[in-house]
């Protein structure tokens, strides 16, 4: 049975959705959380704030759809690392994993720095805390898959551990921008995360 065709109305919805989300993007990009106002980005969408009224409810509204999409894309971009990570070697897996994910965000700078800096963590929890945790669960089984034996406890406090550090130190380094060579902080932060993996002694 063929697919059913999106009438003209639904497709039209959904490119002025987008149109909305992307200038969303740009505003919150370029003057942060507290100015975009929701005429500021209807006047970037190029429609009346009537109009997007009509789709959203209010600026934390949007900013809700920015940080759906951007925490997708972002589990788009590190897929294909997690999904090589099992064919090699512990440290070039994680190296090409924290790689993985510090290219993400560094992709979506400007957009991080408004999240973490502007945006109260709680408009965005619910959506991180789901990414947190597709990335914890291959994460798991890729440490349970390298360290048989070892109580599933172990694996679990070790797996948190790894993520949440990931999380933090990447998102400082690229907001923070530090005097710190990337190839240099990936060693140390690959150094860093098979710490909390080593066997136990």
């Amino acid at each position: 049975m063929p697919p059913k065709r999106r009438s003209p109305t639904q497709q039209r919805s959904r490119e002025t959705v987008a149109r909305i989300v992307d200038a969303a993007v740009s505003v919150l990009s370029d003057v942060g959380y507290d100015q975009a106002s929701t005429n500021r980005i209807a006047a970037a969408a190029g429609v009346s704030p009537g109009t997007l009224y009509g789709y959203f409810s209010d600026k934390d509204d949007i900013v809700f759809a920015v940080i759906e999409r951007v925490v997708e894309g972002f589990g788009e971009a590190v897929a294909p690392a997690l999904r090589g990570a099992a064919a090699l070697p512990e440290r070039e897996s994680t190296w090409m994993v924290l790689d993985a994910v510090l290219t993400a965000i560094e992709a979506r700078a400007p957009l991080i720095e408004t999240f973490v800096d502007r945006v109260p963590a709680e408009r965005y929890a619910p959506q991180l805390d789901q990414l947190r945790e597709r990335v914890s669960d291959v994460a798991f089984q890729l440490l349970a898959a390298r360290r048989p034996g070892v109580p599933v406890a172990d694996l679990e406090r070790a797996t948190w551990f790894a993520v949440r550090t990931t999380e933090h130190l990447v998102v400082r380094y690229v907001v923070l921008q530090p005097p710190i060579p990337r190839d240099a902080f990936l060693d140390e932060l690959t150094r860093t995360v098979l710490g909390f993996s080593a066997p136990p002694a």
